[in-house]
C-alpha cells in the first residue's frame, strides 16, 4: 500500500513540475531573446532607430512570443524612446503597453516585479514632465507591490524611485535630502549588474551626489564622491571600449566632473586649483562631438573668476571665445549666463549706455527660460510621508493576515514542543542514570591513573638511583682497563680481553648517562647564563679526540651570545648530536658545527657527510626506545636513547629539534632555542665540567 502511494505522489510531482516548466516557457523565451536585447542595447546609444527596427525584425521572425517577451519588447522601446530619442510621450505609451501585456497576470507573483518596474518607469516619465502628483502615486503603487516580494531579482527597481526623489529635492534646493536619496539610488544601482546603461546611470549618480553636497556646503563629501566617480569611470572604461561612442561618453563625463571639482576648490578658496580643473573640463568638452554646453558653462566660470581677479584682458578674451562657441552651438541657459556676466562687466566698468541696450533682451530671455523650467511646487517631504503612510497601511493589513497563520503555527509548535518536552524528560531520567555510572567509572579511572603516575615516578626515581650507583664502579672498571693496557708488553689474548672490557664499559657508561638524562621537564630545571661560544668550543674540543679515532675533523663556526639555559643539559644535546655525526660518518669525513642567531632564536646545526637517514625512519628517530636503530660506519652499537633525550631537553627549553637528510648525502640536525638574555646583575659562571 505504502509503495503504491509513493509511486502516485512521485508521478504527481513530476507532472506538476513539467506543467510548471511548460507554463514558464509559455511566458518567455530567454534563450532566443536575451541575445537579441543585448545586441539592441549596444546599438541604442549610437543608432536608436536601427535598434528599434532590429528588435521588431527579431519578433517578426519568432512565432511563439510569450507574455514576458512582449513585456521586454515594450520595456526596451519605452527606454530607447525616453533616453536615446527624447520622445517621452511615445515612451509613456509603451509603458502603458507593458502594463497591458501583463494585465491578466496581476495576481501572479511571477509578474509582480514586472508590474512594479512598469509603474516606476511611468513615474520616471511623469516626473520629467513635472506631473509630480501622478509620479508619486505610481511610485507608491510600485512600492506596495515590491513589499510582497521576498527577494528582488532586479535590485535596481528601487533606484528609479530614489532618483525621482533626488531630482525633485535638488530642484527645490533641498540639497541634503537630495544627497541622501542619491546615495540610496547609487547603492541599488551598484548591486544591479554591469550593463552599459547601468554604467551611465552610476557615474551620473556619483556626480549628482557630489553636486548636492557642494551646494549644501559639505565640500569634503563632495570631493569624495567626485573622486570616486572619476575612479569608477577609469576602472570601467576598458569594459565598454567596444561600445560605439562609449570612449567619448567617458571623457565627457570626466570633463563634467572636473568642472564640478573646480567649483569645490573655488568654494574652499583655492582659486589656483579651481582654475586648473576648469581648464581640464574645457580642454575635453570643447572638442568636436563632445559636450559644448558644459564647456561653455565652465568657460563662463573662468571668465567670472578673471573678472573677480581684475584680469580684464584674460576675461574679455574668454568672453569672446564663449560668444564664438554660442554662435555655433546655441544653448539658451549659457546664453542667459553670458548676457548676465556681460551686463555685470558693463555696469562695473561704468558703460551705462551699452548696459541699457543689453538689459532688455537679457530680461526677456530670462523670463522665457523661467516659464519653460518652473520650480516644482510639490512639497516632497509631505508627499514622501503620504507614500510612507500608504505603505505602512498596506504593511499592517498584510501583517494582520500573517498573524492568523502565525497563531496556527504557534498552536502546532506548542503541541510539538510538549511532545518533545516529555521525550526530553524521559531521556533525562535515562541519561541521569547513565551519568552516575560514568562518574563512578571516571572516579575509578582517576584513582588508577594516580596510582600509575605514582608508580611511574617511583620507577623513574629507582632507575635514576640504580643508574647513578652503577656509574662509579663502571667508571672504575674503565680506568683499571686503561691502566692495565698502559703497561708494556701483554699477550694478544690479554690485550683483546682488556679492549673488550673497555669497550663494553664505555657503552654501559653511555647508556647510564642517557638514562640519567631521561624525563627532562621544564619545571624545576635550573638555568644560568651560559656563553654559547664557550660551551660549543669545549664540546667540540672534548669530542675531537673521539673523532680522531676515525681521522675525522670537526669544524666550528659560532656567533657569540650569552643565554639563560641549563648548561649541563644543553651540553648533553650537542654531545649527542656530534657523537651521532662521528658514528655515522665515514673515516676521514668532515663535521661542521654552526651556532647562529636568527630572529628571536639561537640555531645550532650539526652537519655531516655520512650515510644519511631514510625518509621512512626520519619520523621515528626521536622516539624513546625506537626501532630505527642502525650501526655506525665502523660498527658502533646504537642505544636509541640519545635523540629522544635530546628532544626532551630542547622542548624543556621551549625549543625545537629537527632533521634534514638524504640517504648517501649526509644529515643535518637543527636545534632552535628561544633567546633569553641574562639579567643585569647575573654573572657567567664556570662551565660545569670545570667545577670541582
Amino acid at each position: 500500500m505504502w509503495g503504491r502511494l509513493a509511486v502516485f505522489f512521485l508521478f504527481m510531482g513530476l507532472l506538476f513540475s513539467s506543467c510548471h516548466k511548460d507554463k514558464k516557457s509559455e511566458y518567455s523565451h530567454p534563450d532566443y531573446f536575451d541575445n537579441i536585447f543585448a545586441k539592441a542595447e549596444l546599438m541604442s546609444d549610437a543608432a536608436p532607430a536601427q535598434a528599434l527596427l532590429f528588435v521588431d525584425s527579431a519578433f517578426r521572425r519568432f512565432d511563439e512570443t510569450g507574455v514576458k517577451d512582449l513585456y521586454r519588447k515594450y520595456l526596451f522601446k519605452a527606454t530607447c524612446n525616453i533616453e536615446a530619442l527624447g520622445k517621452r510621450e511615445l515612451g509613456l505609451l509603451y509603458v502603458d503597453s507593458m502594463l497591458y501585456a501583463i494585465r491578466e497576470k496581476e495576481g501572479d507573483p511571477e509578474f509582480a516585479e514586472d508590474r512594479a518596474r512598469a509603474l516606476f518607469k511611468r513615474a520616471e516619465i511623469l516626473e520629467v514632465q513635472k506631473n509630480y502628483k501622478e509620479a508619486f502615486a505610481n511610485s507608491s503603487k510600485g512600492l506596495e507591490i515590491l513589499e510582497g516580494i521576498r527577494s528582488l531579482k532586479d535590485s535596481s527597481l528601487l533606484s528609479t524611485y530614489n532618483c525621482m526623489l533626488f531630482t525633485i529635492s535638488y530642484k527645490q534646493g533641498n540639497y541634503l535630502d537630495a544627497a541622501r536619496f542619491g546615495a540610496l539610488a547609487l547603492k541599488e544601482l551598484l548591486s544591479s549588474g554591469n550593463s552599459y546603461r547601468n554604467f551611465k546611470k552610476i557615474q551620473a549618480k556619483y556626480n549628482d551626489i557630489g553636486c548636492s553636497y557642494s551646494r549644501c556646503g559639505k565640500q569634503d563629501s563632495a570631493l569624495f564622491y567626485f573622486n570616486h566617480g572619476l575612479q569608477y569611470l577609469d576602472e570601467n572604461k576598458v569594459r565598454y571600449a567596444d561600445v560605439k561612442f562609449a570612449p567619448i561618453f567617458v571623457e565627457v563625463a570626466k570633463g563634467v566632473m572636473y568642472g564640478n571639482i573646480g567649483d569645490v576648490y573655488l568654494k574652499l578658496g583655492d582659486t589656483g586649483k579651481g582654475e586648473e580643473f576648469y581648464k581640464r573640463d574645457v580642454r575635453i568638452n570643447s572638442q568636436r562631438k563632445f559636450d559644448h554646453g558644459d564647456a561653455q558653462c565652465t568657460q563662463l566660470k573662468i571668465a567670472a573668476l578673471y573678472f573677480a581677479q581684475k584680469k580684464l584682458p584674460e576675461a574679455i578674451a574668454e568672453m569672446r571665445s564663449i560668444r564664438t562657441s554660442l554662435d555655433s552651438f546655441h544653448n539658451i541657459e549659457n546664453e542667459l549666463k553670458w548676457h548676465k556676466l556681460h551686463l555685470d562687466y558693463l555696469e562695473n566698468s561704468g558703460k551705462y549706455d551699452e548696459y541699457a541696450r543689453y538689459v532688455r533682451p537679457y530680461c526677456k530671455l530670462k523670463d522665457s527660460l523661467a516659464k519653460a523650467n518652473p520650480v516644482p511646487r510639490v512639497d516632497i517631504k509631505d508627499e514622501y510621508e503620504n507614500i510612507k503612510s500608504h505603505y505602512n497601511m498596506a504593511l499592517i493589513q498584510k501583517k494582520d493576515t500573517q498573524k492568523t497563520y502565525f497563531l496556527l503555527i504557534v498552536v502546532i509548535c506548542s503541541v510539538v514542543a510538549l511532545g518533545i518536552a516529555v521525550m526530553l524528560w524521559l531521556n533525562w531520567k535515562k541519561s541521569k542514570r547513565l551519568n552516575e555510572q560514568i562518574l563512578k567509572q571516571n572516579d575509578e579511572m582517576q584513582l588508577t591513573l594516580t596510582s600509575l603516575t605514582e608508580s611511574h615516578k617511583q620507577n623513574s626515581t629507582l632507575m635514576q638511583v640504580v643508574a647513578h650507583d652503577l656509574r662509579s664502579p663502571i667508571s672504575s672498571m674503565i680506568a683499571i682497563t686503561e691502566h692495565l693496557m698502559s703497561y708494556g708488553e701483554l699477550p694478544d689474548d690479554d690485550k683483546e680481553l682488556l679492549q673488550l672490557m673497555h669497550t663494553s664499559g664505555s657503552h654501559s657508561l653511555e647508556m647510564i648517562t642517557d638514562l640519567l638524562n631521561m624525563n627532562t621537564v621544564a619545571e624545576g630545571m635550573e638555568k644560568q647564563p651560559v656563553d654559547m661560544h664557550t660551551l660549543l668550543s669545549y664540546c667540540v674540543d672534548l669530542l675531537q679526540f673521539k673523532a680522531n679515532e676515525k681521522e675525522q675533523k670537526i669544524a666550528l663556526q659560532v656567533e657569540e651570545i650569552t643565554m639563560m639555559v641549563n648548561r649541563e643539559k644543553i651540553w648533553r644535546v650537542i654531545s649527542n648530536l656530534i657523537v651521532n655525526a662521528i658514528k655515522f660518518s665515514p673515516t676521514g669525513a668532515a663535521i661542521n658545527v654552526i651556532g647562529k642567531k636568527e630572529a628571536e632564536s639561537y640555531i645550532i646545526e650539526v652537519q655531516d657527510n655520512g650515510i644519511g637517514i631514510p625518509q621512512d625512519l626520519q619520523g621515528k628517530i626521536f622516539d624513546m626506545f625506537t626501532e630505527a636503530k642502525r650501526p655506525g660506519t665502523s660498527g658502533e652499537k646504537p642505544f636509541g636513547l640519545g635523540l629522544a633525550i635530546s628532544r626532551q631537553i630542547v622542548e624543556a627549553h621551549n625549543g625545537k629539534i629537527w632533521v634534514r637528510s638524504q640517504p648517501g648525502e649526509g644529515t643535518t640536525f637543527f636545534v632552535s632555542i628561544p633567546i633569553t638574555y641574562k639579567k643585569r646583575n647575573d654573572t657567567i659562571g664556570e662551565p660545569f665540567w670545570r667545577k670541582g
